[in-house]
């Protein structure tokens, strides 16, 4: 199976739309007031709106970190939400309320840190694992590579974004030493903050077609 790009962090109307037509298959909109890359309700409409005009179809995937459930539901509704992404401390009884509250699939970020942090993730309710990296209080969109060795043995057993750091210069090698159901880029493919570098996307979906 081809392993998917999602792109996160998306707040241009505009990179929305081109990355979907690109073949991207998530775009991630951030709804974490505390990120550089928080999205408005009114941005998150415009980036609807252009990736409805873009004729792809590039499924949405909501970021939270410390929002409650009914603010996530509400979201998931008022944007078509495929998936929430959970990216927080958020534990298996809140994953459980929002999976069984709206159609969404449920991911959830883990850190890979420790054999007990593996265990958990392991087990944890979501329908897709997203091994990150943090630094700080900064719970993903470093910059920073995750542990690709972890994050191997997880996506042998359940289904793993890799994030943390994914470029077009490691895709290929993260390809190749995790296999994971997704890779997840941010930072990495930024021309600044808030503005996604095109030709760099455009590489990371050369190197998965060609791992295909």
């Amino acid at each position: 199976m081809r392993t998917r790009l999602k792109i996160c962090g998306v707040c241009d109307p505009n990179d929305a739309a081109e990355i979907a037509r690109m073949g991207v298959d998530y775009v991630g909109m951030i709804f974490a007031r505390k990120s550089p890359r928080f999205v408005s309700d009114a941005e998150a409409a415009a980036i609807c709106g252009a990736l409805e005009s873009s004729g792809a179809r590039a499924r949405r995937v909501g970021v939270f970190t410390d929002s409650g459930v009914s603010e996530i539901l509400r979201a998931v509704g008022e944007f078509g939400l495929d998936a929430v992404q959970l990216h927080g401390g958020q534990d298996v009884g809140f994953a459980r309320q929002v999976g069984r509250s709206c159609s969404a699939e449920v991911w959830k970020a883990v850190w890979l840190d420790s054999p007990e942090a593996f265990e958990a993730a392991l087990e944890f309710p979501a329908d897709v694992l997203l091994a990150d990296s943090r630094s700080g209080n900064s719970p993903g969109g470093t910059g920073i590579v995750s542990d690709w060795r972890e994050a191997a043995k997880l996506a042998r057993l359940r289904p793993t974004a890799l994030a943390g750091g994914i470029s077009d210069e490691n895709a290929a090698r993260a390809l190749a030493e995790v296999s994971p159901f997704c890779l997840d880029a941010n930072s990495a493919v930024e021309i600044s903050p808030r503005k996604k570098d095109l030709k760099k996307i455009e590489k990371i979906l050369n190197t998965i077609g060609e791992c295909k």
